[in-house]
């Protein structure tokens, strides 16, 4: 489904929700009224009604509705087997303090429209927008994890990038005896996280057999708790990237290709863009 149907269909949905709202209130103001007018109280009405909040629904509703948008916009205006990433909390406080404020500067529900905050999205992730956004995500990324210095350039030997995250291991005891060494909780994502942005830099680079880097890397790790770290083992993705694994580091490996293409492209995306570089 493309972008503009699924904000439509939300935009329909929305229009419902509306209706059984100002339903609900009604029959709510209905049920009190009928106590009151009988027995001159409303305490029993107004007990049984007590939890519908029905102003909580509606913001409620309307913030699920954002975060159906902003995903689809992250997955609609990514380039190709890349990553982009739609602040969530950015969208939903152009909907708040913006989108749905009348003249007044009181919050009108009744003005938020998943059709106007898609045509939103469209005009900043659009085209080549989102494309552009998410090469100077994945390459801010690299930099960060990999610790590269900000200047020109990547350190090589023999014009190979050797490039490393530190990661935390500790002992693993098997039990037919003997013992191993197993990544702490959170070490695994990172890796992970690591190795999707390395395919998303690949897609961009034209590099063949890095794409399911992280396919492969999980397909041998899988989820167990343990994650077991096997010392100098080596992950080949393609001719271009070899990760080997140690204890406290993972260490990756460029061709002199992919050496050549992740300067340009951190240059390109990253040092000019961060002005880190003249």
């Amino acid at each position: 489904m493309d972008g503009t149907s699924f904000a439509m269909f939300y935009q329909d949905l929305w229009g419902k929700c509306l209706g059984f709202a100002k339903k609900a209130e009604g029959d709510i103001s209905e049920i009190i009224s009928m106590e009151k007018e009988f027995t001159g109280h409303e305490k029993t009405s107004k007990l049984a009604v007590r939890d519908l909040d029905i102003e909580k629904h509606i913001k409620s509703t309307a913030e699920c509705i954002v975060e159906r948008l902003t995903h689809k916009a992250s997955e609609v205006f990514a380039p190709k087997n890349g990553r982009l990433q739609i602040s969530f909390d950015e969208c939903w406080d152009k909907v708040r303090y913006v989108l749905c404020v009348d003249s007044s500067g009181n919050t009108d529900w009744s003005l938020f429209s998943p059709l106007e905050i898609w045509k939103q999205l469209e005009a900043e992730y659009g085209g080549k927008k989102g494309i552009t956004k998410a090469c100077m995500q994945t390459a801010k990324e690299i930099a960060e994890m990999f610790c590269v210095p900000n200047d020109r350039s990547v350190e090589t030997k023999s014009g190979m990038a050797i490039l490393s995250i530190p990661v935390r291991a500790g002992d693993y005891y098997y039990k037919e005896g003997g013992k191993g060494k197993s990544l702490f909780f959170g070490e695994k994502m990172r890796v992970t996280d690591c190795l999707l942005y390395l395919e998303s830099f690949a897609q961009w680079a034209g590099l063949a057999g890095v794409l399911g880097a992280n396919g492969q890397w999980e397909s041998r790790i899988g989820w167990p708790l343990e994650s077991i770290v096997v010392s100098r083992e080596k992950f080949e993705f393609g001719q271009h990237i070899t990760m080997t694994t140690f204890a406290n580091k993972f260490e990756f490996r460029f061709s002199v290709e992919a050496t050549e293409k992740l300067q340009f492209f951190l240059r390109e995306f990253y040092f000019e863009e961060e002005g880190l570089v003249e």
